[in-house]
């Protein structure tokens, strides 16, 4: 029977995790598009939202009425915030081996990340 390294295990929980919400924020990130693109169920125009973008102006995108706009940010989302799930996945296993201090400033740093996030789309 093979032994598994637990010090690894953290790292290896973390990743997929990271993977997998990456993933799917990009899905959601493309099926807002093909929306915004493809079927106009935009509430700015494309034309106007690259304008913007590349004129490095910030775009305002209102969440609660619920367009392609709104998809493709909440799969933004999802992909950037999914480093609080990871670390949530991998403290246990860190607290687990005695690395009691990294499990505490995980906890804290995933707490922070919630926390910003929450408070951008306030």
């Amino acid at each position: 029977m093979k032994q598994t390294n637990q010090h690894y295990d953290s790292g290896l929980a973390y990743g997929v995790t990271v993977y997998w919400c990456t993933i799917a924020g990009a899905v959601i990130v493309l099926l807002g598009s093909v929306l915004a693109l493809g079927l106009g169920w935009t509430v700015t125009p494309v034309e106007q939202q690259f304008t913007l973008v590349l004129q490095g102006q910030p775009l305002a995108v209102n969440i609660q009425t619920m367009s392609a706009d709104g998809v493709i940010l909440i799969g933004l989302t999802l992909a950037i915030v999914s480093l609080v799930p990871a670390i949530m996945v991998s403290l246990p296993n860190l607290w687990r081996t005695g690395h009691r201090l990294v499990a505490v400033f995980g906890a804290a740093n995933a707490v922070l990340i919630a926390a910003v996030t929450a408070y951008a789309f306030y």
